[in-house]
């Protein structure tokens, strides 16, 4: 498990330094005390120092996520939003776990199953990401005359991802649409 988020540390440290180096975007740490408006260019934010792996959580960080405790201890769900960068999403379940959601206007989902996660984005409001088939290479894709965005990586080893903590899928959800957004900008300039 450390090992994965060990990757996802060393991927948004040198995202952060791509980005930094590129000089079009700024990077900045989040600031939960209040909410700014942005530009329509991301502004890649340190995610994982925001929102730390659950071994380092504290109990009233874990309140602050707003989650629903279930009677044996698992979590129901848990739902999210980060006006910054327009992300509302909602993760919920185990053996998958799922979420869906929105990034922009654009309708997201997200699986976590055996030792693997995806997320799909659809360009297109009115598509269900479920049913776009991604290509062999991340990123943007075309699945016939419908467009995504797409990532995956591996979690973990046998059914690690199926029953991975909601705190790991909100990580790797706010990893995703920075990555996304940083890449959408990108292709427009």
């Amino acid at each position: 498990m450390k090992s994965f988020l060990s990757r996802i540390i060393q991927r948004l440290s040198a995202f952060r330094n791509e980005l930094h180096e590129s000089g079009e975007v700024t990077v900045t740490p989040v600031d939960h005390t209040h909410t700014t408006a942005h530009a329509t260019r991301c502004v890649a934010q340190d995610t994982l120092n925001a929102h730390p792996p659950r071994w380092e959580m504290s109990v009233a960080k874990r309140a602050a996520y707003n989650v629903v405790q279930s009677q044996d201890g698992y979590l129901a769900e848990h739902r999210f939003k980060d006006e910054t960068i327009g992300l509302e999403a909602h993760v919920h379940g185990n053996s998958p776990v799922e979420g869906d959601g929105m990034l922009r206007g654009y309708p997201f989902y997200f699986r976590a199953r055996h030792a693997e996660w995806s997320f799909t984005l659809s360009l297109d409001p009115e598509v269900d990401p479920c049913g776009l088939r991604e290509s062999d290479q991340p990123g943007f894709f075309i699945d016939g005359e419908h467009s995504g965005y797409g990532l995956w990586d591996y979690f973990g080893s046998e059914s690690d991802a199926s029953y991975m903590h909601y705190a790991d899928a909100e990580a790797i959800i706010r990893y995703c649409a920075q990555r996304f957004l940083f890449e959408l900008a990108r292709a427009d300039s």
